[in-house]
């Protein structure tokens, strides 16, 4: 009986992360699970689809099989500094230390870039279909060899826009500033010289 129990007491144990190797086709983390006992080489098991590399200081659950300390898996790994708080019922998050977050909550799903670019790389089609389109960010570029299709009611720019920016200075602020006080010769008309200077026009755009 009490063979046993040292067996389940021996099966599981609870340790911090000390250093992580992601290089192979397992991950192997070395991990202190007492003041004397530090495993190097342990794996450690993740969902298909999900990987990560758990900073030092991470909490380790291991489960060692048929409870012999010398081949031990790690089954969890729990970051307490950095892990969200406060999620609601049936909310999910992806997060990591630098504050960066996929959060799929009950109102709406919200991408938290931590002041860091965000890139989608080798799509063939990026198609968003929505009621109403909103990127709040300080640069926002799409590169698309095949072009940029708008198939929306209006267009609408609280701010200046600008074609063919490589080599033209010119914007539409500017463009329109321009028609709004331009004149231009009226040939033709005898009043004792040849030309007429209009007026500028009567209706701005």
């Amino acid at each position: 009986m009490e063979k046993l129990y040292w067996m389940i007491v021996r099966a599981i144990g609870r340790g911090r992360v000390t250093l992580v190797n992601d290089r192979g086709p397992i991950q192997t983390v070395q991990v202190q699970l007492s003041q004397n006992e530090l495993r190097d080489d342990t794996p450690r098991m993740a969902e298909y689809g999900l990987t990560s590399n758990p900073p030092a200081g991470t909490d380790a659950l291991v489960n060692f099989l048929g409870a012999d300390r010398n081949f031990g898996v790690i089954v969890a790994t729990n970051h307490q500094a950095s892990r969200p708080k406060g999620l609601r019922e049936g909310e999910t998050m992806l997060y990591q230390k630098n504050g960066l977050q996929v959060y799929l909550s009950n109102d709406e799903l919200t991408v938290n870039a931590s002041n860091l670019p965000v890139t989608i790389n080798d799509a063939t089609t990026c198609t968003i279909n929505c009621k109403k389109y909103v990127v709040n960010c300080e640069s926002y570029q799409v590169n698309s060899t095949g072009g940029v299709q708008f198939v929306t009611p209006l267009v609408d720019s609280t701010g200046d826009i600008q074609d063919n920016s490589n080599g033209n200075a010119m914007t539409m602020a500017t463009m329109r500033s321009d028609y709004n006080r331009h004149q231009h010769e009226i040939n033709g008309i005898k009043t004792g010289i040849n030309t007429v200077i209009s007026n500028i026009p009567t209706v701005i755009e």
